[in-house]
C-alpha cells in the first residue's frame, strides 16, 4: 500500500501543471488579498459613523470572500490538468491492467489516486492560511464557523471537479483531450449562467437551474438528485469505466 501512495505522488508531483496551479493560486490569493482589505478599510471608514452600517460589516463575506475567489478560479481552469494525469497516464503506459496483478484491488487504486488528488487540493487551499494569520496579527477578527463554511465550500468543488477530470479521462485515453473535455464541462456552467442574464429563453433558463455554479442545482434536486449525489453519480462513472478497462 505505501508503494502504490508513493506511485500517485510521484506521478503527481511529475506534473508542472502542479507547481504552476500552485504558484498561480498563490499570486491570485496574495493580490486579491491585498485588493480586498484595501476596498474593506476605504468601505469601514463610512461605518464608523454609523453604527447600524457598521453592524453589516463582517470580514468573511467582506474581505476573504472576495480574496479567496481565486480557488474557483484556479480550480476550474488549471485542477484538471493536474488530475487527468494521474488516470491517463495509467492508459498510456499501459499500466492500468497490470496493478491488479500486483495484488491492488481496483477500488483501492482508485481510492489512492482520489486521495492523492484531494490532498493537492487540500494543499492548494492551504494558501489560505497566511492570510488569515495575516488578518489576525493587524487586530482582525475571524468568524471561524463562517470561515470553515467558506472553505469546506471550496473543497467540495475540488471534489466535483476531480470527479469530472477522472470521469473525462475514463473516457478519453489521451491526456489532452480528456483536459479538454472536462474544462468544457467545467466552463459551460459559466457560458450558461452568463447566458440565463442576456437572455429570456426559456429553453436557457431551464437549463441554467442545473449548472454546478448556480443556486438551483446547490438547493433544488436534478431528476430527483440532489447536488452530492449527482457528483457521486460521475464518480462512479468513472470508476466502472476504469474497473472495466482495468480487469478486461
Amino acid at each position: 500500500m505505501k508503494g502504490l501512495v508513493k506511485k500517485e505522488i510521484l506521478v503527481f508531483t511529475s506534473s508542472s501543471a502542479f507547481y504552476l496551479l500552485i504558484i498561480i493560486a498563490s499570486f491570485l490569493i496574495g493580490s486579491s488579498f491585498i485588493t480586498s482589505i484595501d476596498l474593506y478599510s476605504k468601505a469601514s471608514v463610512a461605518a464608523l459613523k454609523d453604527p447600524i452600517y457598521a453592524r453589516s460589516f463582517e470580514p468573511v463575506p467582506g474581505v476573504f470572500v472576495p480574496a479567496f475567489g481565486g480557488f474557483y478560479l484556479v480550480f476550474s481552469l488549471l485542477l484538471p490538468f493536474a488530475v487527468i494525469p494521474i488516470i491517463s497516464r495509467e492508459f498510456e503506459y499501459n499500466t492500468i491492467s497490470l496493478l491488479p496483478q500486483l495484488g491492488y484491488g481496483m477500488g483501492k487504486i482508485l481510492t489512492q489516486k482520489f486521495l492523492v488528488a484531494l490532498g493537492y487540493v487540500l494543499l492548494t487551499l492551504s494558501l489560505s492560511i497566511p492570510a488569515i494569520i495575516f488578518w489576525i496579527s493587524v487586530g482582525g477578527h475571524v468568524a471561524w464557523v463562517e470561515m470553515s463554511l467558506l472553505l469546506a465550500g471550496y473543497v467540495l468543488y475540488g471534489i466535483l471537479v476531480i470527479s469530472i477530470s477522472f470521469a473525462s479521462a475514463s473516457i478519453l485515453k489521451s491526456t489532452s483531450s480528456a483536459s479538454i473535455l472536462a474544462l468544457t464541462i467545467v466552463l459551460s456552467s459559466w457560458v450558461l449562467d452568463f447566458m440565463k442574464d442576456a437572455t429570456a429563453s426559456p429553453l436557457i433558463l431551464y437549463i441554467s437551474k442545473f449548472t454546478f455554479t448556480s443556486q438551483g442545482f446547490r438547493k433544488r434536486h436534478f431528476l430527483g438528485w440532489s447536488a452530492g449525489e449527482a457528483c457521486n453519480f460521475i464518480w462512479h462513472i468513472s470508476c466502472d469505466r476504469l474497473f472495466h478497462d482495468g480487469v478486461l
